[in-house]
């Protein structure tokens, strides 16, 4: 018979091999890299996202997070994706007369909760401070504030968990379909878009995000800023940036925490706008300097309360949204994209990368 010898061979050979799939098995689960946020209901919920926000000093006292569910997601419901039916949002606590501040999120405190180029170099306790100052001129603003998003997501412990766990995980944007899906809608327009807008992140992410990646090691895990993970968080930033002008530093896209719940209704006369506030400071703006969103209509208590992303075609809002709206003719403000689309290596490219899903201009 089998000596004890051999018998604790085949003991430990089961278990090396146990441990070397599980081991596998967790990799290809997290797709790599450093631990995620933690994603769970229990601690990654609204309630956590607007107490951290307030922390902040995010004002919203006129508005709370809430969720929407229709019956039919292709029939009177003003979103549709698909067959999702769900949707965050936010509605109103009390009446709200057109024109009162929904929400007001400091732009110049060394605390602000805004997402911005400028805003991730002027934080120099931030990791990723000094890579966006050294690789402001390789990468456009908002490849870097989707990197921002990317070191944040795989920062469990980091001060932005409760934001960019919220982030929505599904692939809503056309960027994500199938191919045969998307032929299938029969739309040579919306997807010459989508293909031009996938190819376009996937170049940008070969021939200049990763190179500024491996300038700087120890910032980034090279695992977390795969194409998979890189295309979520340039779909994020591409559905939830404003294009804002500030004086004396131009145009910046900017994301904010709050403010970009809010769901979109065609015409909407409300919006965004920077109020100045004091004397300059952090980011262009004074030392009191505020984020706001104005209320362009009435609203009821209990309302579900809008503004505007700009008037566009349903093509536009399927690629950088991931909805239509029933009865929208409106024209797509941007028809060059349509025409053909884009080779593998887009040379003519080689400037800064502008995304078409601004919510708006300031």
């Amino acid at each position: 018979g089998w000596r004890w010898e051999r018998w604790m061979a085949v003991a430990v050979a089961v278990v090396s091999y146990v441990l070397l799939v599980q081991g596998l098995l967790s990799r290809s689960w997290r797709r790599g890299g450093r631990p995620r946020v933690n994603t769970d209901p229990s601690v990654c919920n609204s309630d956590a996202l607007v107490a951290w926000a307030k922390k902040k000093g995010v004002v919203a006292d006129n508005v709370a997070v809430a969720d929407f569910l229709w019956e039919d997601s292709e029939g009177d419901a003003e979103y549709w994706v698909d067959s999702l039916k769900e949707r965050r949002g936010l509605v109103a606590l009390h009446d709200i007369k057109r024109g009162d501040v929904l929400v007001s999120v400091p732009w110049s405190s060394r605390d602000s909760p805004i997402v911005s180029a400028e805003h991730i170099k002027n934080n120099t306790q931030h990791p990723v401070s000094v890579f966006a100052r050294e690789e402001e001129k390789a990468l456009s603003q908002v490849e870097i504030m989707a990197l921002f998003l990317l070191h944040e997501y795989h920062n469990p412990e980091g001060d932005w968990a409760p934001y960019v766990c919220l982030l929505p995980r599904e692939k809503m944007s056309t960027m994500f379909w199938k191919e045969d899906d998307l032929r299938a809608l029969n739309n040579i327009a919306l997807y010459n878009r989508t293909i031009n807008l996938l190819r376009t992140l996937e170049w940008r992410h070969r021939a200049h995000v990763m190179p500024a990646v491996k300038r700087h090691p120890g910032v980034f895990d090279i695992r977390d800023v795969s194409v998979e993970n890189w295309l979520w968080a340039m779909g994020n930033v591409n559905a939830r940036n404003w294009g804002v002008t500030v004086p004396g530093r131009g145009k910046m896209n900017v994301m904010s925490p709050i403010a970009d719940l809010f769901n979109h209704r065609q015409y909407d006369r409300g919006g965004p706008w920077l109020y100045p506030g004091g004397s300059d400071g952090l980011g262009g703006g004074g030392s009191e300097a505020e984020f706001r969103l104005y209320s362009g209509h009435d609203y009821d208590r209990g309302d579900e309360v809008f503004i505007s992303y700009g008037t566009d075609c349903n093509d536009r809002f399927l690629l950088n949204y991931g909805f239509k709206l029933p009865g929208n003719d409106a024209p797509c403000r941007n028809q060059s994209a349509t025409r053909k689309t884009v080779t593998k290596d887009p040379l003519s490219l080689k400037g800064p990368l502008i995304l078409e899903g601004q919510r708006g201009h300031l």
